[in-house]
């Protein structure tokens, strides 16, 4: 309950920004919002939620794998998952609370905490931070050649990664960077790229889930 209410606080606030940005950042005929989100329910959800915030209907928006993209942009909310915008994998250790990990897997977890950048998740599937880098690197180009306003629902660790790039972090800051719930909108101008955090005052946001 309590995220669902931080969700339609979060929705309030982008429609509002977005009425605000419209003028100086939407171009005519694009779409005035196009939402990236990952393949998951939760992430799905959330952007259903936003959309009928922004709207101010109750049917779903409408949702695009990468496979059937439309080959232009419209005037509604559009949603478009891709696997690229998932949590980093956490292969045997998927779904295990920290205090878990920290009980079944003490050496994974010291091993991670001595080298966050490197360390890959144990199993066929596991991830690191290096992997995750080259694995956003296809939202990245999207977003730079998106023209009109673009939200992206992610977690903490693909939060770091696409924020960095913007912001010029370094790749040895990525792990580390701090994550406040919220929105961080990113502004494009001829320097560059502005950050501007925005405070949720509702709900709780999902801070502590994923292996981030």
């Amino acid at each position: 309950e309590a995220g669902l209410e931080y969700t339609d606080a979060l929705g309030e606030l982008v429609a509002k920004r977005e009425e605000q940005c419209d003028t100086a950042q939407g171009e005519s005929g694009v779409g005035k919002l196009f939402i990236y989100t990952g393949t998951s329910k939760r992430y799905i959800q959330s952007a259903e939620i936003l959309y009928k915030e922004r709207k101010g209907k109750t049917a779903p928006c409408r949702s695009w794998s990468r496979a059937s993209l439309p080959p232009s942009h419209v005037q509604e909310c559009q949603v478009l998952t891709l696997g690229a915008v998932n949590d980093v994998n956490a292969g045997l250790l998927d779904s295990l609370s920290q205090e878990e990990r920290e009980k079944k897997f003490p050496k994974e977890v010291a091993a991670r905490k001595a080298d966050k950048l490197n360390y890959r998740y144990p199993g066929t599937s596991g991830e690191s931070y290096q992997d995750l880098i080259s694995r956003c690197g296809e939202l990245v180009c999207m977003l730079e050649q998106s023209r009109g306003n673009s939200l992206v629902i992610c977690d903490r660790a693909i939060f770091r990664v696409v924020s960095a790039y913007f912001c010029g972090q370094t790749i040895d800051e990525i792990p580390h960077m701090c994550v406040n719930k919220g929105v961080l909108e990113l502004s494009r101008s001829e320097k560059g790229f502005s950050a501007t955090e925005f405070d949720v005052g509702a709900g709780r946001a999902t801070t502590s889930h994923g292996p981030g």
